[in-house]
């Protein structure tokens, strides 16, 4: 009789295993298919049968922080980090979420936890940037840059982002050689244009602010700060009609 009970309880831990994977795939599923409230529903389902899995958790938690629903979120990214601690991506979840919300010590805290697990992992210094900028610490922001230089030389977004620093630290011709470097590594970039329009019209040099901010709408239609900048340069260089044009397009 104890070899017969044996056998049925191994039975059924098999068809738990099978049911926990079956609802799991079929979340999973339903979220990459963009069908947001089936998986969403699915996953609580998930949770409610006590089953435990850092993918159900974190995905929960990337919908309700979607939805601004912080406190859930951050409670199922601590959950995550709890049933998989060695995952670089579950802190990094946790950290973007708190950088989010300004809550910039707990989101260094982390960030240098992901940068131990995987020291590579370049969003973490890019979000480590966003803290220390945020926090107003610049010179460990610019310390972070150049640690993100090292681990990718050629990244235009980077480039572009140390650019930015140098010209926030009214550096322009040093800020304008980083921002014409980014622009030849990636030429339909325009994080780079936005950013020379600026300089160029800190500068005082209307025609090529005026130049760079159209290239910029030219690759990112849907930037409406680069419409309000260029109205107003349109504006100082007498170009009303055209300054009321882009003006009213910013409005759109």
């Amino acid at each position: 009789m104890s070899g017969f009970g044996s056998n049925k309880q191994s039975l059924k831990n098999k068809n738990n295993i099978f049911e926990k994977d079956r609802l799991i795939t079929y979340a999973l599923e339903m979220h990459q298919k963009g069908n947001i409230k089936k998986a969403k529903g699915c996953y609580q389902k998930i949770l409610k049968k006590g089953i435990a899995d850092p993918r159900v958790f974190t995905n929960l938690g990337l919908i309700f922080q979607v939805e601004n629903d912080y406190e859930r979120a951050i409670k199922l990214y601590k959950k995550s980090i709890i049933s998989f601690p060695g995952s670089h991506e579950a802190y990094s979840n946790l950290s973007r979420i708190l950088l989010e919300i300004g809550k910039y010590d707990l989101a260094e805290k982390y960030l240098i936890k992901v940068i131990r697990l995987k020291p590579n992992f370049l969003m973490a210094y890019q979000n480590l940037f966003n803290v220390y900028i945020n926090s107003k610490q610049r010179k460990k922001a610019g310390d972070i840059l150049h640690d993100c230089l090292k681990i990718a030389p050629n990244n235009p977004l980077i480039i572009s982002n140390i650019g930015r620093f140098l010209l926030e630290e009214d550096n322009l011709g040093e800020a304008k050689k980083y921002f014409k470097k980014a622009i030849s590594l990636k030429p339909d970039f325009w994080i780079p244009y936005n950013n020379l329009g600026i300089l160029e019209s800190t500068k005082g040099n209307l025609l090529e602010a005026e130049k760079n901010f159209h290239k910029e709408i030219e690759i990112n239609p849907n930037y409406v700060e680069a419409y309000v900048r260029l109205g107003e340069i349109k504006n100082d260089l007498f170009k009303i009609d055209e300054a009321e044009t882009f003006f009213l397009k910013s409005l759109e």
